[in-house]
């Protein structure tokens, strides 16, 4: 089931430069369409999480569900793609959220920087997350191939090679 972006009024206020209405509606429907192939790969069964954007030095351009995640683990992945997005914008010189991770205090990888702000997901192993979003973003052409090689470099991305065939 696609879920619409939120808060969609934000489309309305014209807060949205690089961003329009039908590049959040894209980008929702690409994600749930790669989402089940992505989490096949994971060595837990994860069934959902959350995708966020956000606009360079701006606000929460969209979150939404992708999936179905628990009731159980909603809240906090929903909570840690927001931390992570926000985190990276904090953050201009680093590529991606693996940079500045910190697993004691809940903080982790799976957010990238792509044309216009983050990109993020939680609701998979962080790098599976990662790995997500970076398909995602170069699916969307929000990402070059380069970019994203750098991005899997850094975080030794073990997944990178067995997701390149959803590009």
């Amino acid at each position: 089931m696609l879920k619409v972006f939120q808060p969609i009024q934000k489309l309305f206020e014209g807060e949205l430069t690089v961003l329009h209405a039908y590049d959040l509606h894209r980008i929702s429907r690409l994600a749930e369409e790669l989402f089940p192939h992505i989490a096949e790969l994971s060595p837990e069964k994860r069934t959902g999480g959350f995708l966020c954007l956000v606009r360079e030095n701006g606000p929460v351009v969209g979150l939404t569900m992708i999936g179905e995640p628990s009731q159980d683990t909603a809240g906090k992945y929903e909570a840690f793609a927001r931390e992570k997005a926000w985190r990276l914008m904090s953050l201009p010189e680093d590529q991606s959220s693996f940079q500045s991770r910190v697993p004691d205090q809940q903080q982790w990888g799976g957010a990238v920087w792509v044309s216009g702000g983050t990109l993020s997901f939680s609701g998979l192993p962080e790098k599976l997350d990662e790995a997500f979003v970076v398909v995602l973003a170069l699916r969307l052409r929000y990402l070059n191939r380069k970019k994203a090689e750098e991005i899997v470099a850094i975080s030794q991305n073990e997944y990178w090679d067995k997701v390149q065939h959803w590009l």
